[in-house]
């Protein structure tokens, strides 16, 4: 698992270390600070002692001498073993050291391939004890190698990098084993150390009975370390502090819809959702979508049936979404940005029913054969509780928790998007979760910004309106705005906001530079990409004492599965936060390569379990199957786990560290984008022959998509030009799926097994784009000062007054910065 590993700190490389890492794989162990960087400094050590106790000494002497390699092969075997698993690796190299500190320290090339058994272990280790002795690595004088092993008194010295674990006279005719393991203080805990010398001492007591098990089943974590990863995940009962009155109030069924019913009786004189000046109440809301949910049914529409809704922000899409659950379908939100042969594919792999849409964009709509179709706006009136009731409205279909309530379709690495087939159990979940949570329980006022193809606009609409709070809608033209956004939320009081990070950042920065806050503000919940605690982000919330920021977590697979409630204070949040803790009913299992619980603070894929998961990929068993496993760690044979490809790896205190992803998918302004669909699409460019796509972050964490392309020998007709790309791309793909950046290669760059590397791909220039027009300089003051915040946001040597922003790499976030920026330079007004 070494990618597993690849965002954490990465030791330096020297000229010595070089080879080394290319031959025999450098060790990445996993710190607790970062790698200083700079001048390289002598490492300071502290060491935790330990002895092994009689029996278990004794085992380890009759074990080397039934195999005849002696007691440092059995020790050094042990030492191997802990660590591989600590860094992820089977091919690593450390340094051996023997007595004296003064003499160079020899190269161990340690191979735990194949998975080796006990006795091949010793064997391997025996056999080829110190590369220097076979005549092959020089000793590690011009080189410092990560981690060490000594015998005989040998202690660290500045040159054996990081962790040394070394043991005194282990020969000794009394058999007595006595160890240190020596720490850097600049990289590691004492309590890490601790628990890693754990480790060793358990490795060491089980080795002797393994006999010839394939070492992937001996157990390394202790019971007690264990049982406090399984405490973390002790979920089944609500955390203490939760708001117990708040959680009674929702029914005691599992249905999203019924939550929602019974807040309408309730409260049926609230108002249920807002759009500017039009309004729904509860009673009215819920009785429209009666209404509507009768006229579904009657067009075949029951449980686990999709219905698709391609319609824009409106009173009417939520009766619609109501509805639709109402009526026991799933409803299946598309984007009418998105190019008509997404919306296609969409289509064709959801299979709907009926599909609810608006008769301004019927002209927009792919044709979909004998589909029904039920306009939201022209209809709208019929809907109305006082409108003559329907002769043929069937009656109502049983619906369960295990029924489906929607399904959205994400970004699908062989090309065709996956729709995540979410039921009413799981969603119920997370509603009342909410509702219990001392902070977010309160009936806000809550703004609805995402698209609602984005599973956090499920928990906007419905985490509002199963607990009596009000929906405050805003249209594209508003969301785009910062400065008609901030005017909205404080004309109608919003309280609670859902923002992607890039969101945030960019309202931040707007916020800041225009000395404004929104004093009604009380709780905002990010998710859907890494938080950064940046500079803008803390002054925004320095502004509003009273408001707390939630770091939320949860792929689309499950909806949110940890939580975590960041403190008042802004000065003291970590610049990379962590993800939280599981949510109630909701496990979280780390797990190594090989499937087993990785050890605290030791990355490993995050693999999500209980309540929250999905029931699979509509339509798609094989894909099911294939991300949606057996759970080994629960009693009942149906338990899922689910594969997240996300690294992770637990904190003591119980929180969890989310450090990236172990595959092409990457998360762009909260959305997740696989790259291969990106690059399938380039390859359909008449003019492309090689295409390859990476998310390359600039220092605020900002994701941007580079693509690189080479071109077809001789081709006629068509360019691969960047004006062309980008064209061929916005009719295929969403505008969140078009790189910002195009970089044209006369090949690329491949390994020696024939594959793109991706690694040599360069970085692009900071050079403004061919975009197929003569450049113009800015003419007046103003349009040099626009030019410029174009060319520092978007990173570009310059930019020119004709220039589209779009076309010059931007994006519609990227658009806040830009206002961010000219607000700053501007006069107060």
């Amino acid at each position: 698992m070494k990618a597993q590993n690849s965002d954490l700190p990465v030791a330096s490389t020297t000229d010595g270390t070089a080879g080394l890492r290319q031959d025999a794989g450098w060790l990445e162990l996993p710190t607790d600070a970062a790698r200083p960087t700079g001048a390289a400094v002598a490492p300071a050590f502290d060491a935790v002692r330990f002895s092994l106790d009689t029996a278990v000494a004794g085992s380890i002497h009759a074990l080397a001498q039934a195999r005849g390699c002696g007691v440092r092969a059995v020790l050094g075997a042990a030492w191997m073993l802990v660590l591989s698993r600590l860094g992820g690796q089977d091919r690593f190299t450390i340094a051996v050291r023997d007595g004296d500190a003064v003499a160079p320290a020899q190269v161990l090339r340690a191979d735990l391939r194949g998975d080796p058994s006990r006795d091949d272990l010793l064997a391997r280790f025996g056999a080829v004890p110190r590369a220097a002795d076979a005549g092959g690595a020089p000793g590690t004088d011009d080189a410092v190698l990560p981690a060490g092993l000594g015998f005989d008194g040998a202690r660290p010295s500045e040159r054996d990098g990081e962790l040394f674990l070394s043991f005194d006279a282990p020969d000794a005719p009394d058999g007595r084993i006595d160890a240190a393991l020596h720490f850097s203080t600049a990289l590691f805990a004492r309590a890490t150390a601790e628990r890693w010398a754990g480790y060793v001492r358990t490795v060491l007591a089980a080795l002797p009975t393994h006999g010839a098990q394939p070492l992937d089943t001996l157990p390394m974590i202790g019971a007690a370390e264990q049982a406090l990863i399984d405490g973390f995940n002790a979920t089944a009962a609500a955390a203490t502090g939760v708001d117990a009155t708040a959680a009674a109030a929702l029914p005691a069924g599992d249905l999203i819809h019924a939550m929602v019913e019974a807040q309408a009786a309730r409260t049926p004189e609230a108002v249920a959702v807002a759009l500017g000046d039009a309004s729904l109440r509860y009673a009215e809301l819920d009785a429209r979508a009666d209404r509507l949910a009768a006229r579904l049914r009657a067009l075949g529409v029951g449980p686990d049936v999709p219905v698709a809704l391609y319609v824009e922000r409106s009173l009417a899409m939520v009766v619609g979404l109501l509805a639709v659950l109402k009526a026991g379908g799933a409803y299946v939100p598309l984007d009418p940005s998105h190019p008509r042969e997404r919306t296609a594919a969409v289509l064709a792999g959801a299979r709907p029913a009926v599909i609810l849409t608006q008769a301004s964009l019927g002209d927009v709509l792919p044709a979909e054969g004998d589909t029904a179709v039920v306009l939201l706006d022209a209809d709208f009136a019929a809907f109305d509780p006082a409108a003559p009731a329907a002769a043929d409205a069937a009656p109502a279909t049983a619906v369960a928790a295990h029924h489906l309530a929607y399904v959205i379709f994400t970004s699908g690495s062989t090309g065709a998007p996956k729709g995540v087939a979410m039921h009413h159990g799981a969603l119920a979940n997370l509603l009342r979760w909410q509702a219990a949570h001392p902070r977010v329980a309160a009936a806000q006022r809550t703004l609805q910004f995402a698209a609602l193809g984005f599973d956090v606009a499920f928990q906007e609409i419905f985490a509002t309106l199963a607990v009596g709070g009000t929906l405050v809608l805003i249209d594209e033209a508003v969301r785009r705005d910062p400065q008609a956004l901030a005017a909205v939320m404080r004309a109608q009081r919003v309280q609670r906001l859902y923002l992607p990070f890039i969101a945030l950042q960019n309202i931040a920065e707007y916020m800041v530079a225009a000395d404004e806050a929104l004093p009604d503000l009380q709780d905002v919940l990010t998710a859907g990409e890494q938080l950064h605690a940046s500079p803008a982000v803390r002054a925004f919330f320095a502004r509003l004492p009273g408001c707390r920021l939630h770091n939320q977590y949860g792929p689309t697979e499950s909806h949110v599965v940890t939580a975590l409630e960041l403190p008042a204070d802004p000065s003291t949040w970590a610049a990379l936060p962590s993800i939280g803790r599981p949510i109630d009913h909701c496990r979280i299992h780390v797990l190594d390569a090989k499937g087993r619980t990785a050890p605290l603070g030791v990355a490993g894929e995050i693999h999500i379990g209980g309540a929250g998961v999905a029931r699979g990929y509509l339509h798609r068993p094989e894909l099911t199957a294939e991300r949606f496993v057996a759970d080994p760690f629960s009693d009942d044979p149906a338990a899922r786990l689910y594969r997240t490809g996300d690294i992770g790896r637990w904190r003591a205190d119980g929180e969890i560290d989310c450090l990236g992803r172990n595959d092409t998918q990457v998360k762009v302004r909260g959305f997740r984008v696989e790259l291969g669909e990106i690059e399938g699409a380039l390859l359909t460019h008449p003019a492309v022959s090689e295409a390859a796509v990476l998310a390359r972050h600039d220092g605020g964490g900002d994701a941007r998509l580079v693509a690189y392309v080479a071109a077809q020998a001789g081709t006629t007709g068509a360019s691969a030009d960047e004006a062309s790309l980008r064209a061929h791309l916005a009719a295929l793909l969403p505008p969140y799926m078009v790189p910002a950046v195009f970089v044209a290669l006369a090949t690329l760059p491949r390994s020696p097994n024939g594959k793109i590397d991706r690694r040599a791909l360069p970085a692009p220039l900071a050079t403004r784009p061919d975009l197929g027009e003569p450049f113009e300089e800015g003419r007046s003051a103003t349009e040099r000062l626009v030019c410029a915040a174009f060319a520092r946001v978007l990173g570009l040597d310059r930019a020119g007054r004709a220039d589209n922003f779009f076309d010059l790499g931007g994006d519609s976030l990227r658009v806040l910065k830009v206002l961010a920026e000219l607000q700053a330079a501007s006069p107060r007004r």
